[in-house]
């Protein structure tokens, strides 16, 4: 493996980066990969680091007259070394990126570490938020135009929209910028994207009223250091009291202890909300704005006092499970036949009408129709 050098006489100082996490960024322009090594305390040098579990390098750490000026990551075959002047760190082959797929920077993974969300901006283009809310607008069978049609009679159970396999939809899983979010967060390019749906929360008015989701959790709590995360696209321009998406930012970092303190009797979501209700924040979007949040952050919708509806595209993804060859298949027929999503699997609307969405070369990997190669 040859030597990928990062030099930047614009680096601050370790001194100043004391007791802080520093990201460092290894590469070479001639190459098209680059390590992205997250969460690493500032290191002495040399840093040792394992590649996987058989291919090791060095990552050498020059100082200059104002600081760190130069980190060199070199083949190193010799034994490992830890006593106290160096680091070993282990960095799997996935952790390997496109240096052009980085999204977050180090200002927005510390954001998302103390608060457990994140705005992605322009997470897709206008274009395809567009073709999204029009085919929301349709399945729904509403003009965009007559607000008399948001307001159909019976009334909708909620403000969920049980469309899944849409085309429109798979074009923003599908978007490497979205693939790109969800890959800082969890570290890895290997993922598989949701089967999530959509969402019209029309604005209340005298005889129609908002009825939630209020703050809950999607995720059991017996686990509170339990990680997953989950996301919303926002479709159209939308603002805080416009039925934004709502959370207790933070709150995924004391979740635990605030646990402890509950008896078996309580009820975790009714204390949460009365505890903690006058805490929870709306959180605006431009169109295409993407919203990841940590799952064990107490979320919802809000009340639409606003005159336009929120129309917004749910998507997460986690890690592929590609030894699962059931899950993978469930979820190939799931797309191919155009069946609910959420684990229901069930053949309704969009499994009688239009046709199975087109993917792109990421997209069958999100999918699961092809599988991640090793190393990506």
């Amino acid at each position: 493996m040859p030597a990928l050098r990062y030099h930047s006489p614009t680096l601050r100082p370790f001194d100043r980066l004391r007791d802080r996490k520093l990201r460092l960024l290894a590469f070479i322009r001639g190459f098209s990969r680059a390590m992205f090594v997250s969460s690493l305390h500032v290191p002495v040098s040399p840093v040792f680091v394992r590649l996987n579990r058989s291919k090791s390098c060095i990552l050498l750490i020059n100082h200059g007259p104002n600081g760190l000026t130069e980190a060199v990551l070199e083949p190193y075959s010799g034994p490992s070394c830890t006593d106290g002047h160096s680091r070993e760190l282990f960095i799997p082959f996935d952790r390997m990126r496109e240096d052009d797929m980085a999204v977050l920077d180090a200002e927005a993974l510390d954001f998302w570490e103390e608060n457990g969300y994140v705005v992605v901006p322009e997470a897709v283009p206008p274009e395809n938020c567009r073709e999204a809310e029009a085919a929301v607008w349709a399945f729904l069978g509403m003009d965009a135009a007559d607000a008399e049609t948001w307001y159909p009679d019976p009334p909708r159970p909620g403000i969920m929209v049980e469309m899944y396999q849409n085309q429109a939809l798979w074009n923003n899983r599908q978007h490497p910028r979205v693939h790109g979010a969800f890959a800082d967060v969890w570290e890895t390019e290997k993922l598989w994207v949701s089967f999530d749906r959509a969402s019209l929360n029309p604005p209340e008015r005298p005889g129609f009223s908002f009825k939630g989701p209020y703050l809950h959790w999607d995720i059991s709590l017996e686990d509170p250091s339990r990680f997953m995360v989950q996301g919303v696209l926002y479709l159209s321009d939308t603002a805080a009291n416009q039925g934004a998406f709502t959370c207790i930012p933070g709150f995924h970092r004391r979740i635990g202890a605030w646990l402890e303190t509950l008896s078996d009797d309580d009820d975790p979501k009714r204390c949460m909300q009365e505890e903690f209700g006058h805490q929870a924040k709306p959180i605006a979007g431009r169109e295409g704005d993407l919203v990841i949040w940590h799952s064990l952050l107490p979320h919802g919708s809000s009340p639409n006092s606003a005159e336009r509806p929120r129309i917004v595209q749910y998507i997460t993804m986690s890690p592929a499970k590609e030894d699962d060859d059931s899950l993978r298949e469930s979820r190939i027929q799931g797309w191919r036949e155009r069946l609910t999503g959420l684990g229901k699997n069930q053949r309704e609307k969009e499994h009688l009408e239009g046709g199975t969405a087109r993917l792109t070369p990421l997209g069958r990997k999100l999918l699961g129709l092809d599988r991640w190669q090793h190393g990506q």
